[in-house]
């Protein structure tokens, strides 16, 4: 077989991306416009023996500025430009530019024609080769049986046009992309895939994008030698599912069942009225596991990284939406594409739409349902400091929480307050308005204020527009009436910022629930019911319905967010002082969050290299409970013990640490993936001391 020629394939790939990526944010934030991308055609040859690229690019932009004189290109340092020539073979005259502080990139600028004015093009045909990552823990890589190539805008290795991008007031350029490699490569992207011909061993493949999506997606590309499809077929209005795993490493009966519930939830959403942005989505599952690694989503394709859970399978998967990235990654097909400052209507509404799926098949009063409502609660509240939902993805720290999971509990209070059916029609219609404009928070407030009947500002400033949760403490008073009924006066006080929200109060009297909803808007109030009988017991806010503190998850609460201000802020001090007050709030670990708040404290005690502090911790966090969310927690803390063993000099003692926890995890695979990940990261190599990792959140 022709190793070289086969290998050239991937190279073009990445390339392809390099140039069809968002601008870095010094090139985002260049205005006015000078010029605009009108089509891109990129050939690449990847040879997978040795993880090399070879790419030449053909891209065509319009001028839009008559004083251009210049465009610049930034290329990642591992790569090497041959030729910058024009569409009739001129040399195009270009000069090094500075590389970046980091050493991770270069520029270079192209001099274009003096006589070239508003409206007229000009072709860069740009040959270049580069290295790529081999690291089976890196987020990009080539191997010998299968590779990711991803357009990012900042990453280090892919090369970017700068200043130079499609509209974003039309749909961007045509993208094509031509790939050279071995014929045993299967390749999985998210536009169109068609093999073309082989030449000798090797297959092109072309992938095309001529839709409006963004450059990076075009060329987020990955290819492998091991596997297969299983598809869910989608129908008219509905998104089908494509799943490629690999037989060996992926459990045959997963996938199928798998594949079949992203179907299943494909067709409820299509059933809601509910539009895909896509006719398929495309998950593909290559790549060496890490702890670390978070799953590649770009447009409709989803990278995600092998992992020993997917050797085992167990119907629980299917139970829970809390990490599920196959379930969250189908239902954000059918939610709105917005820019990051709307971005509750993407993220957060994807999140409702997961949960709403999973109850559609439950019965309102089992565990289903109550399990996921308080996983949600326990994760939505943090005392870490945040901006409100309203200002959109406008900063790094903890965003993803507070979309993920409050921003998810918003829309699921809001079902609460108007109704399933009437809060069904609000939505459709918004997915009506959207047609022709963004949708907004004003919008959607509207049509719900027209469903309810009145208006409804109270609930959209202070879940919107402001931070912060409920508190509410309740007593109840019972009283014989002469008639033989009994009145019962419930007070419930607010404790720090008031809320106006109703409740509901469920009343268990003569063997039958009674619920009662209230409207609590004051510091304290009172209501009286009657009953006929004695009430046995009396709940409130039954199943979670509102989202506000709870003593338990008051005490995960501190817990949660000491691993936010290590992880986000940096900030030791605020870290353990949440952690402290977690051990003293809980010292039998009741809750459950002592082995949270303990291993973050032995992770701040590696930021100081207090090793002896730092091994007596993790041995600590290692013989907690499991903390509900975390489960696989104690057993990464006899890992990080390990590690610190390892910096005292002791790697005997260290492994034995690793065999343990790897023993303990592989009975349960699915639920301790990350320990086998770790556990067998340092038994293949001795722990290396990293000052970031000890920020971590794991």
């Amino acid at each position: 077989m022709n190793r070289t020629a086969a290998s050239h394939s991937v190279t073009a790939v990445l390339y392809v991306m390099l140039f069809l990526a968002p601008l870095t944010a010094r090139a985002a934030q260049a205005a006015p416009e000078h010029a605009e991308m009108l089509r891109y055609h990129l050939a690449c040859t990847i040879n997978e023996n040795r993880a090399s690229l070879e790419c030449e690019a053909e891209v065509w932009v319009r001028v839009l500025r008559d004083s251009l004189a210049s465009v610049s290109w930034n290329f990642p340092a591992s790569a090497s430009v041959r030729s910058i020539r024009d569409e009739t073979d001129n040399t195009i005259k270009s000069t090094q530019g500075v590389a970046s502080p980091d050493g991770a990139s270069y520029d270079v600028v192209c001099s274009i024609p003096p006589h070239l004015s508003v409206n007229d093009s000009v072709m860069f045909r740009i040959r270049y080769a580069a290295a790529a990552d081999t690291s089976s823990f890196a987020d990009s890589f080539i191997g010998r049986r299968e590779f990711l190539l991803q357009s990012r805008p900042l990453s280090g290795w892919a090369p970017m046009i700068s200043g130079v991008r499609g509209s974003s007031a039309k749909p961007h350029a045509p993208v094509r992309l031509d790939v050279l490699i071995s014929s045993e490569f299967r390749i999985v992207a998210g536009g169109t895939v068609d093999s073309l011909f082989s030449r000798g061993a090797s297959t092109v493949w072309r992938i095309v994008r001529d839709d409006a999506a963004g450059w990076d997606e075009s060329f987020c590309v990955a290819g492998s030698k091991d596997v297969q499809p299983v598809s869910a077929p989608g129908a008219s209005g509905m998104c089908g599912v494509t799943l490629y795993t690999d037989p060996s490493v992926f459990h045959s009966g997963f996938a199928a069942s798998l594949t079949s519930m992203l179907g299943a939830a494909s067709r409820y959403y299509a059933l809601q009225q509910y539009r895909p942005r896509y006719n398929r989505l495309t998950f593909a599952c290559i790549g060496a596991a890490s702890l670390h690694a978070l799953p590649v989503k770009s447009g409709n394709l989803v990278i995600v990284r092998n992992s020993p859970a997917f050797g085992s399978f167990d119907s629980s998967m299917f139970t829970s939406t809390m990490d599920n990235v196959w379930l969250h990654e189908t239902a954000r097909v059918y939610a709105f594409d917005v820019p990051d400052s709307s971005y509750w209507f993407n993220e957060s509404w994807a999140g409702y739409l997961s949960t709403r799926f999973l109850f559609a098949g439950a019965d309102p009063a089992d565990h289903l349902q109550y399990n996921e409502r308080s996983h949600l609660v326990m994760r939505a509240l943090d005392f870490f400091p945040t901006y409100p939902i309203a200002a959109g993805r406008s900063s790094g720290l903890n965003e993803d929480a507070v979309f993920l999971y409050k921003g998810r509990y918003v829309f699921m209070m809001l079902e609460y307050i108007l109704g399933a059916e009437s809060f069904d029609g609000v939505m459709r219609d918004l997915y009506g308005r959207s047609r022709t404009s963004p949708p907004s928070i004003a919008a959607l407030q509207e049509l719900c204020e027209a469903a309810y009947g009145s208006p409804l500002s109270w609930f959209f400033d202070q879940w919107l527009y402001r931070t912060g949760f409920p508190e509410y403490a309740l007593t109840s008073e019972t009283v014989a009436s002469p008639r033989g009924t009994f009145d019962v006066t419930v007070t419930v006080t607010q404790r720090g910022d008031l809320f106006a929200m109703p409740l509901n109060i469920s009343f268990e009297t003569a063997g039958r629930s009674v619920l009662k909803r209230i409207f609590m808007k004051e510091e304290q109030q009172r209501f009286t019911f009657t009953f006929s009988s004695m009430p046995t017991k009396i709940d409130w806010n039954p199943r979670y319905l509102v989202l506000r503190w709870i003593p338990r998850f008051r005490i995960m609460a501190h817990a949660r967010t000491s691993v936010s201000f290590r992880v986000f802020n940096r900030d030791i001090a605020a870290s353990e002082r949440e952690a402290e007050l977690t051990l003293q709030l809980d010292p039998d670990n009741n809750v459950g969050a002592n082995g949270i708040s303990l291993f973050s404290l032995g992770k701040a005690a590696g930021t100081r290299k207090d090793w002896v502090k730092a091994a007596e911790y993790f041995l600590k966090a290692s013989q907690q409970r499991d903390p509900v969310g975390s489960p696989s927690l104690p057993l990464l803390g006899l890992v990080r013990h390990g590690n610190v063993l390892e910096l005292l000099g002791s790697r005997e003692a260290a492994i034995g640490d690793y065999r343990r926890a790897l023993e303990a995890a592989e009975r349960n695979p699915l639920l301790y993936a990350p320990v086998i990940i770790e556990a067998r990261r340092f038994l293949d190599q001795p722990f290396t001391p990293d000052d970031a990792a000890w920020y971590q959140a794991y």
